[in-house]
């Protein structure tokens, strides 16, 4: 069975902000009309894939089918480069709020190691095998995490709905969720979605506060 998620844009925090600018923009009666048509599409997206895993589904209703569907309403009862620009701007708001408290976290002391060790459980339990992701971790002798994404739903679902243009917006919000901790560099130089044979990532401490990473 999928989820009921008929209000899923007005109840998510996620969508909170999207919700306030288009108002200030395009007025409360156009947004209200994008976000019933969006809960409406999500719906049938959740109908549509309803018999994935259950870890699968963590990823696709959470997150993937959630952005996908908003964006092709606004990119039917706007255009698809306004659709994009308000994308991004939603991941970018959201996403660098989400990263300022990561940063005050792995700021404290010890917090650092701590961080590193959590994340690498994480990343193996939650973007593992049955979620949809292949991974590939390396030995390191620094402390420092080192994993590759070789396979991605996020790309394969963005795909399969007709969106890739989208899958660079997923890529972001790692961006914005660690690329700016003062004791922890994060580094990429490629990724699946923006053509990459992989999403080669990389979290080492640092002593010194990171101003920006490398991503081609």
């Amino acid at each position: 069975m999928s989820k009921n998620k008929t209000n899923y844009y007005y109840k998510s925090k996620r969508y909170k902000m999207m919700k306030e600018k288009l108002e200030s923009e395009y007025g409360q009666e156009l947004v209200i009309k994008i976000f019933d048509k969006a809960n409406e599409n999500l719906n049938n997206l959740y109908k549509k894939y309803e018999n994935v895993s259950k870890d699968e589904k963590f990823h696709l209703y959470n997150s993937i089918l959630p952005r996908i569907a908003m964006y092709q309403i606004l990119s039917e009862e706007l255009n698809s480069d306004k659709a994009m620009e308000i994308t991004e701007e939603t991941v970018k708001d959201v996403c660098t709020k989400i990263g300022n408290i990561l940063g005050k976290i792995t700021s404290l002391p010890g917090m650092s190691s701590l961080f590193l060790q959590i994340f690498r459980i994480k990343v193996k339990k939650k973007f593992g095998d049955t979620s949809g992701f292949t991974q590939k971790f390396y030995n390191t002798e620094d402390g420092s995490l080192r994993f590759d994404t070789q396979k991605c739903p996020y790309c394969k679902y963005s795909k399969e709905c007709g969106c890739p243009e989208i899958i660079h917006t997923f890529c972001d919000s790692d961006i914005y969720n660690y690329g700016n901790l003062p004791k922890i560099k994060f580094s990429r130089t490629q990724t699946l979605g923006t053509g990459g044979e992989c999403c080669d990532f990389h979290f080492k401490k640092v002593k010194k506060k990171n101003i920006k990473i490398s991503e081609q």
